[in-house]
């Protein structure tokens, strides 16, 4: 491996696919979802959900869920709880194994690294590497370079990670060695993306910036905003984020181009990449809209009560989690009240009759056309065709 892991979008010339750097991030196997929003470029997208989805399994676990999980090229499930622990589920939902990770509970979502490592860090500022049979490999103390460490982390294909503590990269070894670090000046936000040209930041002001290590990080420009949930790759050179909660914007990585698809109140990110360049979000109202490079793809209601009056929504307004899409247009959701469906590329919703839970943290894909729904009270649920 070496090259950036394929992304949905899928559009990117033959010249820009020759030039991908060598080790800036591990690829995603079909069905894995390695790091938070699937993949290095952070697109919310897998390879395919279901039409009609259905439960088939649920399962609580003590100490509720922190943050979302972690899937591997099996299937496997890794967690962290609220108490301290990483725990990892089998593809149907059984507990293989817990693992103490300090006394903190998670700062970030759990990570897959390239020679299959958990990797966490707490909210103490601890990172923890647990082997895929739940042994303790490394633990290492960052407490020197910050605590309340949010950013997800970045893994790279050479078992190294990439994290972002405040206005610092990091890259940690893979037996969990501090090797680069560099200081931007300003609070980094949302995701490290691996790019085509080194790893993507955002900070809280907007600015963005690109670090090729070891060489230093430079600016490419600003989004002109807020984009604190973070951003995605719409293609190789086209980075797409949801700004100040209501402009789904994307910058040309080369130039730092801005250019505005759309405007909608109340609008979340990060967006969702799926193919030719077409970005999804959702509003807090209900409305899902998908946007390609040109015009509008897709606009849909998914919540019952949602009207849709010239374009607007008229709604009580709710946070929800970011959407997830597929290769074929599909996109999956979770609403704020637990309402959970399937949206076709024709904007048909097909949404279970049950609610996961009030607590959504997120929707997760799961290999196989499944797809998983975390809540913080600690219920998972698993869906699929």
């Amino acid at each position: 491996m070496g090259a950036l892991a394929l992304l949905c979008a899928g559009n990117a010339s033959a010249d820009h696919d020759s030039a991908l750097p060598i080790h800036i991030v591990v690829g995603t196997p079909a069905g894995a979802q390695p790091m938070a929003r699937v993949d290095p470029a952070r697109s919310g997208c897998t390879a395919q959900l279901p039409d009609r989805p259905r439960e088939v399994w649920n399962r609580g676990l003590r100490g509720g869920i922190e943050q979302l999980p972690a899937v591997d090229d099996k299937g496997n499930v890794i967690l962290a709880t609220g108490s301290g622990e990483m725990v990892q589920l089998g593809p149907d939902g059984t507990e293989q194994w817990r693992t103490r990770t300090g006394v903190g509970s998670a700062g970030t979502a759990p990570v897959i690294l390239s020679d299959g490592t958990r990797f966490v860090i707490t909210a103490a500022g601890e990172a923890w590497g647990v082997t895929a049979q739940g042994t303790r490999k490394f633990r290492v103390d960052l407490t020197s370079v910050g605590r309340e460490i949010r950013v997800a982390p970045l893994p790279r294909d050479d078992g190294s990670v990439v994290i972002a503590a405040w206005s610092r990269m990091l890259v940690l070894s893979a037996d969990g060695t501090i090797r680069d670090q560099v200081d931007t000046k300003e609070t980094l936000v949302g995701a490290l993306l691996g790019a085509r040209d080194g790893i993507v930041a955002t900070s809280e002001s907007g600015s963005v910036w690109m670090w090729s290590p070891p060489l230093a990080p430079r600016k490419i420009g600003t989004l002109q905003g807020t984009a604190r949930a973070g951003a995605a790759l719409a293609d190789t050179l086209t980075l797409a984020a949801v700004v100040d909660n209501r402009r789904l914007t994307t910058m040309d990585l080369r130039t730092g181009a801005l250019t505005t698809r759309e405007t909608v109140s109340g609008l979340e990110g990060p967006p969702a990449a799926g193919p030719g360049q077409v970005v999804y979000a959702a509003s807090m109202s209900g409305l899902l809209i998908g946007m390609g490079p040109a015009a509008e793809t897709l606009r849909v209601a998914l919540s019952p009560q949602t009207t849709l009056e010239d374009g607007g929504v008229v709604v009580t307004s709710q946070s929800s989690p970011p959407v997830l899409c597929d290769r074929a247009g599909r996109v999956a959701f979770v609403r704020g009240d637990g309402r959970v469906g399937v949206v076709s590329a024709d904007g048909r919703v097909s949404a279970i009759s049950s609610l996961a839970c009030y607590d959504p943290m997120g929707v997760v894909p799961a290999g196989g056309s499944k797809f998983l729904v975390a809540c913080r009270g600690g219920t998972l649920r698993a869906y699929g065709p």
